[in-house]
């Protein structure tokens, strides 16, 4: 009888000495933060949407900040300042939409590499997800590149420091090695491509060492009038 008692003793001061270390040592707190619905590839034009999502033991509260790439290239923030130190800390399973925090965009006009990121107050490292803009989709850039040229034309790439001028030039946010698809007309001495803006479409041609724009309505070989030109650095 002595020897049951004893057991049911030691039985129950590890049940209660559970239950005190459950609620006198603090569990560590641990997130896992990171951004859903994005895809790597997208193509000129396409619009992007995203959201984020934060697991593990903590608390949904605190600020937060997310950026990421308008049409144009130039980065938007979207954020929020919240103090809520006496937020009790628990198991989470937190998706970003059940606040309205889905956010959404054109990518960028410009091909080349961007990121999306998202931070948290509480978690150390911010999520990072990084795409690339193409506009060698044939169904979407038929303009560009999605017919066969005739034998006065060649397709071309413009990048390096010419690249650079143009997005300065049309007041657009490069990334750090812009590329744009062209055609050349090597029976006239010119390279040309469009560039489409949400409130105005340009025609960019670079001929005889400056790079010219002008709307694409205008007929330039007969008019021969633009808008701005630049003359062409080397490159750098």
């Amino acid at each position: 009888m002595k020897t049951r008692i004893q057991i049911i003793f030691f039985l129950v001061v590890i049940f209660v000495g559970s239950i005190l270390i459950l609620y006198l040592v603090p569990i560590p707190t641990h997130y896992s933060l990171e951004i859903q619905g994005m895809k790597d590839t997208y193509f000129v034009g396409e619009q992007y949407s995203f959201y984020y999502t934060l697991s593990g033991f903590g608390n949904t509260c605190g600020s937060w900040l997310v950026m990421f790439p308008d049409s144009n290239g130039y980065v938007k923030h979207r954020g929020e300042v919240i103090d809520c130190t006496s937020s009790k800390n628990q198991e989470i399973s937190y998706d970003s939409r059940s606040d309205s925090r889905l956010f959404t965009s054109v990518v960028p006009y410009v091909e080349g590499t961007y990121n999306v990121t998202v931070s948290v107050e509480k978690v150390k490292e911010t999520a990072v997800h990084q795409f690339t803009v193409s506009s060698k989709d044939p169904e979407n850039d038929k303009r560009r590149i999605g017919w066969i040229p005739a034998f006065e034309y060649h397709r071309v790439q413009i990048n390096g420091t010419s690249a650079v001028q143009i997005c300065s030039m049309l007041k657009i946010m490069c990334p750090e090695n812009p590329v744009f698809d062209a055609i050349n007309r090597h029976d006239k001495n010119y390279t040309y491509f469009y560039y489409d803006l949400p409130n105005k479409d340009y025609l960019v041609v670079v001929d005889d060492g400056q790079i010219c724009y002008i709307t694409d309505d205008v007929d330039f070989e007969n008019t021969g009038a633009f808008e701005k030109c630049i003359g062409i650095k080397e490159n750098e």
